[in-house]
């Protein structure tokens, strides 16, 4: 039996909301062999691929802060999305 509709080929946008993760923007981020070892085991041992990890602990991270310290985050974010420097870009 055939589909009415055929499935797209690859695999489907891993971001929120159906984002593609390839347009998000990207960050480079210095780590000791340590660290990075750590990350990637984390990674593995989790399933979770390494840019999911760190929206996550940084998602927690703030979320630990106090409530001032949150509003204030939000605010500052708030603004760079509105309008990002040409070092974001």
């Amino acid at each position: 039996m055939k589909r009415s509709t055929p499935r797209k080929r690859g695999r489907p946008p891993a971001g929120a909301s159906g984002e593609k993760v390839s347009s998000y923007p990207r960050s480079t981020v210095r780590l000791s062999t340590g660290v990075m070892a750590e990350l990637k085991a984390w990674s593995l041992i989790n399933h979770q691929p390494i840019w999911r990890l760190v929206e996550d602990a940084i998602s927690q991270a703030i979320a630990r802060e106090p409530s001032e310290a949150r509003e204030l985050i939000r605010k500052v974010a708030q603004r760079r999305q509105a309008t990002p420097s040409a070092k974001d870009k």
